[in-house]
């Protein structure tokens, strides 16, 4: 399971030039799954 949580302005703060906070909750009861969401995420948002 992956969670992400944008901030009430990330819209606003990206169209801005500002950087919009992410937050990324993985339920690492399976690792290796855990590991490839984490990877899939840092592509999309780095």
């Amino acid at each position: 399971m992956l969670v992400v949580q944008l901030g009430p302005r990330f819209t606003a703060d990206l169209a801005s030039g500002r950087t919009a906070p992410v937050q990324v909750l993985i339920d690492g009861r399976n690792s290796n799954s855990a590991q490839v969401a984490l990877n899939d995420v840092n592509q999309i948002v780095n």
